[in-house]
């Protein structure tokens, strides 16, 4: 159109698409191709800044995931925070997550999750990629170890997620539960070892509270029988009282 406009209005005879000199026609094609080139050009230049921001925006959203990580509360459970966070760093319109040490499922999100297959993912250890509805699947493992499964849908409007993205959420998905288990982990030795203080503490206690009388009665015993003032029968009543004691 800019060429045939350039033309029409320009080149001589104006008002009409006719040229009379060679030399105009020349231009005008040089003109398109000129044109067309600058376009192409310009229409790469701007899909490549459009892919840059996206990659931009997934990395923001990936550091922000994993700072978040590490400042989840240890008193709550770490899935549900987990499910919760990721949903709304990525505008996700649902999360699963199947922590397989505690047998336990945790959502997040408005959309119907299928639960038995976030659990069958994890059991046939399942990398699936939906991509025309933006549902992925993935094995959540720590080395070679399976923890649990991630079950991720995408809005269609805001389908910026692509299996990379996908993976590296799910890697921070693992880290974080295997992060959480060992919080459990340390807890419950800690809580262990301090029973186990207790309960010597309470031993000790014990020990102490009935050796102090145990040896009154045993010394007052064995004095009665070295006076050899005792009867028959009270001796062998006192003898079974020092052995008792003893004992």
């Amino acid at each position: 159109m800019a060429a045939a406009s350039l033309d029409y209005f320009y080149m001589p005879p104006v008002f009409s698409l006719y040229e009379s000199n060679p030399q105009d026609w020349i231009s005008s094609a040089m003109f398109v191709l000129v044109a067309l080139a600058a376009g192409q050009i310009a229409d790469r230049i701007k899909r490549n800044a459009i892919r840059n921001q996206a990659d931009r925006t997934r990395l923001e959203r990936l550091y922000l995931t994993s700072r978040d990580i590490i400042m989840l509360d240890r008193r709550g459970e770490a899935g549900a925070q987990l499910a919760g966070l990721i949903a709304d760093t990525f505008n996700l319109d649902a999360v699963a997550l199947w922590d397989a040490r505690e047998a336990r499922m945790h959502k997040a999100g408005k959309q119907a999750i299928p639960q038995d297959k976030v659990r069958a993912a994890y059991f046939g250890e399942l990398n699936e990629n939906d991509l025309a509805s933006s549902q992925f699947k993935r094995t959540l493992t720590i080395g070679t170890r399976p923890v649990g499964a991630l079950y991720i849908a995408a809005p269609c409007e805001d389908c910026q997620l692509d299996p990379r993205s996908v993976d590296a959420i799910a890697s921070l998905a693992a880290i974080a539960l295997e992060r959480a288990h060992s919080f459990i982990t340390e807890r419950d030795a800690e809580a262990a070892k301090r029973s186990e203080q207790l309960r010597s503490a309470v031993l000790d206690g014990l020990a102490h509270a009935f050796k102090t009388p145990l040896a009154t009665i045993q010394n007052s015993s064995s004095g009665l029988l070295e006076m050899n003032g005792l009867g028959n029968l009270e001796r062998e009543l006192v003898t079974l009282i020092d052995e008792q004691a003893t004992r």
